[in-house]
């Protein structure tokens, strides 16, 4: 499997008329993503993921950003995250878009300007967990936050997680997979992948995990429960590898331009708010809405 992995890396860059590593060199790093147990380190994966989480001698506060399809539960977790990392001792702050109109459609200038905003009214922040608004090529957004001269001036990315719900994978009832999903699941774009089954059955859940491992790191991807299992979420956080990201990033996802290609400026899909004044029969609107827009949409959105 390594081998495929290599040569399909490989190949692809030499299309392009471009070099790739040695085999050696890529089996090293991807040595680097599996779990190594130190018989001499005394801190759990917790107090590790806080501790690199702190707020460094710079300055320069953690950020966590946690994407997602809207209604995929995204801000929910994000909040949980926050309160979770608060009790082991860290000033946590959940982060989300303060207004609707921010909150269905993705502008960079506008992002950090709010968490910036948001930050500065709690002056000891050590670790901002930050909703990426609506939905877009995750890579690109990263790529353009690392870009922006006041973004990087107050924080530094630690962490890019993505919350997937099965309930609202597909797109209609034909399984057309939401655009953009797979690609934010792929090796060096998310460290860790938290899928929720919801009321999905048994089939469909298998069929999600499926894709999901095929685009991740099997030991990347971490089904929650009620409760977020925080010591598994951060053994899969410590054992990333910039090193792997950068192979897969820059020589498999053709992101040496940075985002610049055609292929990724396509328009981003954005989540909806629709607004009525007269009842409407609930049955009919679940029955032939989703089909109508061919889009996914949560349940509660329509209450």
């Amino acid at each position: 499997m390594k081998l495929l992995e290599y040569h399909a890396i490989y190949e692809f860059n030499t299309l392009r008329d471009k070099t790739f590593v040695p085999l050696n060199q890529f089996l090293d790093a991807l040595r680097l993503v599996k779990p190594v147990v130190d018989s001499q380190q005394t801190k759990s994966p917790i107090e590790q993921m806080c501790a690199k989480l702190k707020r460094s001698q710079s300055g320069l506060i953690s950020v966590i950003l946690v994407a997602g399809i809207p209604g995929s539960g995204k801000g929910r977790f994000a909040a949980s995250l926050a309160r979770m990392l608060k009790q082991e001792k860290l000033h946590a702050e959940a982060f989300k878009m303060p207004t609707v109109s921010g909150s269905v459609r993705y502008s960079t200038n506008a992002f950090v300007d709010a968490l910036i905003m948001a930050a500065d009214e709690e002056q000891q922040t050590d670790v901002m967990v930050a909703t990426i608004p609506a939905y877009h090529h995750l890579k690109k957004v990263i790529f353009e936050l690392r870009k922006h001269e006041l973004f990087v001036n107050k924080f530094e990315i630690k962490f890019v997680l993505t919350k997937v719900n099965a309930n609202n994978f597909f797109c209609g009832t034909h399984r057309n997979i939401y655009q953009f999903l797979i690609e934010n699941c792929m090796k060096g774009v998310s460290q860790a992948i938290l899928v929720e089954r919801g009321a999905a059955d048994q089939n469909d859940f298998e069929f999600v995990m499926k894709h999901l491992h095929n685009a991740s790191h099997e030991m990347s991807v971490l089904v929650q429960t009620a409760r977020i299992d925080l010591d598994a979420l951060a053994k899969i956080l410590l054992k990333q590898s910039d090193k792997l990201n950068m192979f897969y990033t820059k020589h498999f996802y053709g992101f040496e331009k940075e985002g610049k290609c055609d292929y990724y400026q396509e328009k981003a899909v954005q989540g909806t708010y629709f607004g009525f004044k007269y009842p409407l029969k609930k049955k009919l609107v679940e029955k032939h809405f989703v089909t109508l827009i061919d889009r996914a949409i949560a349940d509660g959105a329509l209450l």
